[in-house]
């Protein structure tokens, strides 16, 4: 078995002439595996000629892709932020939520409707010990639902801090819905213009960013059937209606069965 991190990126499709009907999957391997990858792809040829000749079947690869999304840009996550100030503003001007709402109430609120969460049964006496564990991977927003006298469930929700790009894609793409719906003022118009314009212009560096094969595995075993691919533009969908998975992968990935597997 062989294991190597590789790099996913469509201009490498450009560079080496090869169309998307020749049903072609390339990634570039990062350097310092190449001396394994090279040996291994001689060692399967060798075997595979012995094989030939002596009229058996050669070995078919077989290669599984690990996607690895990167994490989101602070910037981002700033612009993000200024959505939620900006719909605060305009919930507070017209007079909505009551004497006066914050952007963290608002993101809270999203978080609980949208947010993918975890649901871990504890001790009463362990919640602050698992609350602070949960807190430094997965989430800053926490719910404790009494189960009995002496164990509680702990709701934690996964908040943006811990977004991967395509989650915050989604994300962006659930807060520019939700800036089209809100009734905006009209001496507030402008901002609305500018806010959208940055969310924008944030996704766009999010989908921009090449997503990185974290791991592929020569299993020497079976018909390669390789999934992944191009980071498009997301197809609109609401995020509620999504699947765990859904939020994970673009509903623009592709599957190239029976694939070549190009290793350059």
């Amino acid at each position: 078995m062989l294991n190597f991190k590789a790099t996913f990126d469509v201009n490498e499709y450009l560079n080496h002439h090869v169309t998307k009907n020749e049903n072609v999957f390339l990634v570039k391997y990062d350097s310092v595996y190449s001396p394994r990858v090279r040996n291994e792809m001689h060692r399967i040829n060798d075997k595979n000629q012995q094989l030939i000749k002596e009229g058996k079947k050669p070995l078919v690869l077989s290669v599984s892709v690990d996607i690895y999304y990167k994490p989101r840009s602070a910037k981002t996550n700033a612009l993000m932020w200024t959505t939620y100030e900006f719909e605060a503003n305009v919930m507070n001007k017209n007079k909505l939520g009551g004497t006066g709402v914050s952007s963290q109430e608002l993101y809270e609120n999203d978080l609980r409707k949208y947010a993918e969460k975890r649901v871990i049964r504890v001790k009463v006496k362990d919640v602050f010990t698992e609350s602070a564990k949960q807190h430094e991977e997965y989430g800053h927003l926490f719910d404790v639902w009494p189960v009995s006298e002496s164990e509680v469930d702990l709701v934690v929700y996964h908040t943006t801090s811990f977004f991967n790009s395509l989650e915050m894609s989604r994300w962006i793409d659930m807060r520019l819905d939700r800036l089209d719906a809100i009734d905006v003022p009209d001496d507030m118009t402008s901002q609305l213009d500018e806010v959208q314009g940055n969310l924008k212009d944030a996704k766009m560096e999010v989908m921009n960013q090449n997503d990185e094969i974290k791991e592929v595995t020569d299993k020497n075993d079976s018909v390669s059937i390789v999934e992944k691919m191009f980071s498009k533009p997301l197809e609109s969908k609401a995020w509620s209606d999504m699947s765990s998975d859904e939020k994970r992968l673009s509903d623009s990935d592709r599957f190239f069965s029976e694939s070549q597997i190009g290793l350059f």
